[in-house]
């Protein structure tokens, strides 16, 4: 997962060097959700069919063929290509590992939760260590990739030792499977819609964010967008472990306020040219959506039957992705249009709103299924 992310703080670099526009780095980024769908749609209950370790093994492999492609890249075309591709490799992981680790465990609650926390983990990874690297290390368009590859690499020899947990039945890409089944039907929608507006957060804030840190406070070192992308998605580990002893129909309306409030504070850090108000947005909003993405996925694979966990889990995140391509392309048109101020302020109020929707059907949802 940390392959996703890398390439965040690098994005100015690309611009630089590529001659590439906001908007053209708003595609790329949203390029990587195009994948994850693909992936998600694809391999939704591949697993459950012909195991766990074939996809992944298969999804490892082209991760680091993305990890080439960037390196070769001297322009959009091969950046997009690589985006594409990683995405495709998280589209895999997100549902197949998470169902892999609650076959493991037979605490359900304590897997679903170390799932969450890996893949969320991974993500704030990523952007860490690759700022770092861009800021510091020769050759920063390559060299970022280059330690990515041999981590894949290690990751691929690590998954080898590990144990198959489901037997094969059979190649099965029914795309018919990816309508929830009924066990989690009622509580699905109101779950996603709630997902949605909090990955449409992460998706601005890892496209955009770099560019609003250099063009608003004056902040171009790539350790400090790694640090922002990173800080939202380690305050996003932390959100979902506050959801361990918290009901899901309690969680998830208090996350969506949650992210309305911080992105009341990405609004202030635009109207006051504040980096303190920028990282607690960040903050704020990483909670937000720990909180909102631990308790959906808890409730949702809580609810699954053992043999569609697996397809339970990655029907949630192509709902999700699909909110996060749209919101992130829809940014860059609109900035084209009216400026990267004017565009955050229209996109924290319409996220926002949504969010305190989404809060308020999760209530409402929750109430009437109390009461049946």
């Amino acid at each position: 997962m940390a392959a996703t992310t890398v390439s965040t703080p690098i994005y100015p670099l690309y611009m630089s060097a590529f001659g590439l526009s906001p908007l053209q780095i708003t595609v790329v980024f949203a390029a990587y959700g195009v994948g994850v769908m693909g992936g998600l749609l694809v391999t939704g209950r591949l697993s459950d069919h012909i195991g766990r370790k074939p996809p992944l093994a298969a999804a490892l492999a082209v991760a680091l063929v993305a990890m080439v492609f960037f390196i070769a890249a001297r322009g959009l075309g091969l950046l997009l290509v690589g985006r594409f591709l990683i995405g495709l490799t998280a589209g895999v992981y997100t549902g197949t590992a998470t169902a892999w680790l609650v076959d493991l465990d037979d605490d359900r609650d304590r897997a679903t939760k170390v799932a969450v926390a890996a893949n969320l983990g991974g993500l704030a990874l990523g952007p860490a260590y690759a700022g770092i690297l861009a800021q510091f290390a020769p050759h920063p368009l390559r060299t970022t990739y280059v330690v990515e590859l041999i981590l894949l690499a290690a990751g691929l020899a690590v998954h080898l030792r590990l144990p198959e947990t489901v037997g094969r039945r059979g190649l099965a890409l029914d795309f018919a499977g990816i309508v929830p089944p009924d066990e989690v039907r009622t509580v699905f929608l109101p779950a996603a819609t709630a997902g949605v507006a909090a990955f449409g957060v992460s998706g601005v804030f890892g496209s955009v964010g770099p560019g609003m840190l250099g063009e608003v406070l004056g902040i171009t070192a790539p350790t400090a967008s790694g640090a922002l992308l990173a800080t939202l998605f380690l305050t996003s580990v932390g959100g979902q472990f506050l959801t361990r002893r918290v009901p899901p129909p309690v969680a998830l309306p208090a996350g969506c306020v949650a992210l309305a409030a911080g992105l009341g504070l990405l609004a202030l850090s635009l109207a006051l040219e504040t980096v303190v108000a920028v990282f607690a947005a960040g903050v704020v909003a990483g909670v937000a959506q720990g909180v909102i993405v631990g308790a959906g996925l808890g409730l949702l694979t809580g609810r699954a039957p053992a043999d569609r966990r697996s397809q339970v889990a990655s029907t949630y995140f192509l709902v999700l992705y699909i909110g996060l391509v749209i919101p992130v392309i829809a940014f860059g048109l609109v900035e084209r249009s009216i400026g990267l101020v004017d565009a955050g302020y229209l996109f924290s109020a319409v996220v926002g709103a949504a969010a305190l929707a989404s809060g308020l059907a999760v209530r409402r949802t929750a109430a009437v299924g109390s009461s049946v």
